[in-house]
């Protein structure tokens, strides 16, 4: 048989549909499955009620947060000693992912800079961070929603809040007391886990 028509045209080839109907006879839980087509979604959880989906949009927050969120944001203060590391890494975490969420830091004996690892460890998750390392009396006479101390309990004084706000106290160890960059690179996955909830909480 020839593959050529009667108006001289090459006939297309005939597509074959064994394979594909041959799934149908197999138990659901062994037939392949197509590959995942994203087209540039990427899957989030909202932090503002923790719902997982899939969006093309810049900022994880869903809509139904976002608009309930609109005009309606909240202020968190995270302090430690030093306001170099920890204090910082929370902030930018929660500027650049906390939703309805507006972060500030400050220390209780400011070192006066930044440790550079945190710029590093955050640059590496895509968050740019350009803060300073500042007093807690800077934000004397500031209402916030919620004032969390980040510093750790066990080794060294945290500093004490006497304005307004729902005071708790989230603790990570000082990575810069090892200098190592894996261990800024816990202090950030950690953050990253356990501080965003921790304000839907309180959302």
């Amino acid at each position: 048989m020839s593959d050529i028509s009667d108006n001289g045209q090459k006939k297309p080839l005939p597509q074959c549909t064994c394979m594909k109907d041959s799934f149908a006879y197999l138990p659901p839980e062994v037939r392949p499955k197509p590959a995942q087509k994203t087209g540039g979604l990427r899957k989030v959880t909202c932090p503002g009620c923790g719902l997982e989906y899939w969006t093309n949009r810049k900022t994880d927050l869903c809509i139904t947060c976002e608009k309930k969120g609109q005009g309606m944001k909240k202020s968190v203060l995270f302090l430690c000693t030093g306001n170099s590391c920890r204090s910082q890494m929370a902030e930018a975490i929660i500027n650049a992912r906390g939703g309805i969420w507006e972060a500030v830091s400050a220390g209780s004996k400011p070192a006066g800079y930044i440790h550079p690892k945190v710029l590093e460890v955050l640059a590496e998750i895509g968050i740019r961070h350009e803060g300073r390392s500042k007093p807690v009396d800077e934000f004397r006479g500031v209402d916030f929603d919620l004032v969390v101390t980040v510093c750790d309990t066990a080794d060294e004084e945290c500093p004490v809040w006497l304005g307004k706000g729902k005071k708790l106290n989230h603790s990570f160890p000082d990575p810069a007391k090892t200098d190592n960059i894996d261990d800024f690179r816990k202090v950030r996955d950690d953050m990253l886990r356990e501080i965003i909830p921790l304000l839907q909480g309180h959302s």
